[in-house]
């Protein structure tokens, strides 16, 4: 958030739709979950990016997304 490390998602929930969609690349439990707690962030416009990781260190990210905290 803001460029600095917030958290670590939990990897494992449902997604068929990616594993139809990539198939022999993506597992059914390739979905993941994250709760951002915003009380610790400040009411106003933030930047949230998200850096994927395999087992084998490749790393993807997805492009940043602007959002507004209001708490």
């Amino acid at each position: 958030m803001d460029g600095l490390l917030n958290g670590t998602a939990a990897l494992g929930g449902s997604r068929p739709d990616v594993a139809a969609a990539y198939p022999h690349v993506a597992p059914d439990n390739s979905g993941w979950s994250y709760t951002l707690d915003t009380t610790m962030l400040s009411n106003g416009p933030h930047w949230l990016v998200v850096h994927a990781r395999d087992g084998t260190g490749n790393e993807a990210l997805v492009p940043p997304r602007a959002v507004t905290v209001s708490n």
